[in-house]
């Protein structure tokens, strides 16, 4: 009945009524967010103006306080401040910059094909399985090291196609859907402080000795902001065959290894692909627990673990369109 009355309102309104409704719609966040993942898509926007530049800083600052001579809980407690301090002095640099530009809708739709990191996360993939492709699995694992923690060097070609479907599923997740999702939540602010945090989590892997304790905040701040995101992408599971079987796996890594482990897992069962296993930290085994489907990886399953999420992004801005187009509708 609403569709029937909002498509009966919608053609008896004249025209400048209509042209008013589609000028609003465009200033909502889902249609800002919709052409701002279409310019991500078509522009090859330079890697020299996202928040990743900010890496070698949050580094050299976390150098500056996480001393060997600390203590775990001098530790643990710079390591809450600093994300903390980072992202406050973020947030008020980018409010600042919203009270001087003004124009919402306008700063959104420059500012977020930035915060979006799909082709960041795709054309490492796509140089690996080219790699993999021509035999040159020295050039797929230099690829995949200059983006991991763990040790890529002694990798075989299932390994380095593993590690990729787990760098394609992890990052595409945490710097481009989760992004999507915090925008419709919270604005640019909250997209902004989506992507900071996860970059700050990068910087300081809790796999790594030094980062045990200093990195553990950072990484719970992560963990926390990816709740609602991933929640999200499970809704997206209708797009699935099996969806049940699928967010079964999906607990199952939950179970073993937390919310990352539920990402790969949920994932990992949609394509029919094992994830998790043992890995090289600083020379040091370490045993994840095997999540996701039966089959082993191959260079193009990368590739197709990627483009799962990206549809579950596309279908979710679309809704969300949608949705304030209904709206929209109804005060017609």
């Amino acid at each position: 009945m609403d569709i029937e009355r909002i498509w009966f309102t919608a053609s008896h309104a004249s025209g400048d009524q209509i042209l008013d409704q589609l000028l609003l719609l465009l200033e909502e966040p889902g249609a800002v967010l919709l052409f701002a993942m279409l310019l991500e898509f078509m522009l090859p926007l330079p890697n020299s103006w996202r928040l990743e530049r900010l890496s070698p800083i949050i580094k050299a600052m976390a150098a500056k306080v996480n001393l060997p001579s600390n203590t775990a809980s001098q530790s643990y407690i710079a390591g809450f401040m600093l994300p903390l301090i980072i992202m406050g002095i973020a947030l008020i640099a980018l409010l600042i910059v919203r009270m001087v530009a003004g124009f919402d809708a306008l700063l959104s739709l420059l500012v977020l094909p930035f915060l979006l990191e799909q082709r960041c996360v795709l054309t490492p993939l796509i140089n690996i399985k080219r790699a993999l492709d021509d035999g040159n699995k020295e050039l797929a694992r230099h690829i995949l090291q200059r983006r991991l923690t763990r040790e890529c060097d002694k990798l075989s070609v299932m390994g380095i196609s593993k590690a990729a479907c787990e760098f394609a599923v992890v990052r595409l997740t945490t710097t481009w859907f989760a992004v999507l999702v915090w925008y419709m939540i919270a604005g640019l602010e909250g997209a902004f402080i989506m992507l900071l945090s996860s970059i700050i989590a990068r910087c300081l892997p809790t796999n790594l000795k030094e980062n045990s304790s200093f990195g553990y905040c950072a990484y719970r701040i992560e963990q926390g902001l990816l709740i609602l995101p991933v929640m999200a992408l499970t809704c997206c599971m209708f797009l699935s065959l099996h969806p049940r079987r699928n967010y079964l796996c999906g607990l199952d890594g939950l179970h073993k290894s937390g919310l990352m482990g539920y990402l790969q897992g949920l994932l990992g069962a949609w394509g029919g692909i094992s994830l998790g296993g043992p890995r090289y930290y600083e020379g040091e085994l370490k045993r994840f627990p095997r999540v996701g489907g039966p089959a082993n990886p191959d260079p193009g399953s990368a590739l197709s673990l990627f483009r799962k999420v990206r549809i579950c992004g596309i279908v979710f801005v679309c809704v969300c369109v949608l949705a304030e187009a209904v709206a929209m509708g109804r005060a017609l």
